[in-house]
């Protein structure tokens, strides 16, 4: 469902850089629309996997535990041994970071 909605992947969903990955925007069968982190991991380079894994983990544990109007959603994950993937609402209007720091 998610390589669907994303187009496989494709550049032209991407929308920025996290952690660890890059996320991408897509609308679910539903029309909801999701943000998508994903990283994909890299036996080639072990630092960066052990990075991203931690980044991961961290960041589902974090979110998993917190609910707040202010917040976005954590809507669902996915982990295999080549790709982390975690699946949250969608911000319309940009990321904090984005705001705080648009020239």
């Amino acid at each position: 469902m998610l390589l669907e909605a994303t187009n496989n992947f494709s550049e032209d969903h991407k929308i920025q850089t996290s952690s660890f990955g890059l996320v991408y925007r897509a609308t679910l069968d539903n029309g909801r629309e999701v943000a998508i982190k994903r990283a994909e991991i890299s036996m080639s380079k072990p630092y960066v996997s052990k990075h991203s894994d931690n980044a991961f983990l961290n960041e589902l544990k974090v979110l998993s535990l917190l609910n707040h109007k202010n917040l976005v959603c954590l809507l669902g994950s996915y982990e295999d041994s080549n790709e982390h993937i975690l699946v949250y609402d969608n911000m319309k209007n940009g990321t904090l970071h984005d705001h705080l720091h648009r020239l």
